[in-house]
């Protein structure tokens, strides 16, 4: 008989030590990450669930998988079954309740006082709406080539149809190369204004001026951001 997962994460070497990718999921990035930091998180994570009565291994299929909602709300509830625990509590999962078909997650208990707990995880509309579209959009714009800017990236509208990606790629590499880094930097140290370019949410184009720059690009709001002097060499990420 096959034995039963006793861990949330697979054991053997890793050598992978590649960021995580926008499209990536949280529980797949943190299965095959390389490196020490990582090794401890895992070890962690795995010492709390040793301590979670999880029989038929609920909680551990939900935490591994891709969707966001349920990996997420996996590791809350997992997460404050161990701050309960840590705190002194007796801690019940999924006990019965009297008149209810469902099963709160929690009873926790000290001496002869107790209550249920549902550890419920809220998210907003940005997480939901097209999250696998919006994670594309912020791949595509971290996979330009630029090391003079960092980027900063709003979505304003959600559209329904998914750009290509030298829609977004080349378009920005274009109008990053045209901005002078050695001009930015002191308009930004005088002004605080930073150079900035609209896209349009539907894959039109619009016109957008900043401060030293005017450019037509696809795609919502981007904000380019002079690097420091000593950090230009380094490979830039998109924040949203």
């Amino acid at each position: 008989m096959k034995p039963v997962p006793d861990k949330l994460f697979d054991e053997g070497q890793r050598s992978d030590s590649s960021p995580a990718r926008d499209t990536e999921p949280s529980f797949r990035f943190l299965n095959r990450r390389a490196g020490a930091f990582w090794d401890r998180v895992r070890d962690e994570t795995d010492t709390w669930y040793a301590d979670f009565p999880d029989d038929n291994r609920d909680l551990r299929n939900r935490f591994r998988k891709d969707e966001k909602d349920q990996h997420l709300a996996a590791w809350w509830e997992l997460y404050m079954h161990r701050l309960f625990r840590r705190l002194g509590y007796k801690v019940e999962v999924h006990p019965d309740l009297s008149g209810a078909r469902s099963k709160p997650d929690f009873l926790v208990s000290e001496e002869s006082a107790g209550l249920y707990v549902e550890s419920a995880a809220i998210f907003n509309s940005d997480d939901i709406e097209n999250a696998a579209g919006r994670a594309w959009i912020c791949e595509c714009v971290n996979s330009a080539q630029n090391t003079d800017f960092m980027v900063d990236l709003d979505i304003e509208e959600v559209g329904i149809q998914q750009p290509r990606r030298r829609q977004i790629v080349a378009p920005l590499e274009e109008w990053l190369a045209t901005l002078d880094w050695a001009a930015a930097r002191a308009d930004l140290r005088l002004t605080s204004r930073q150079p900035w370019a609209r896209h349009s949410g539907d894959g039109g184009r619009k016109s957008a001026t900043g401060c030293s720059a005017t450019r037509q690009v696809p795609y919502n709001l981007i904000v380019a951001v002079p690097a420091a002097a000593e950090s230009r060499s380094t490979p830039r990420r998109a924040r949203q």
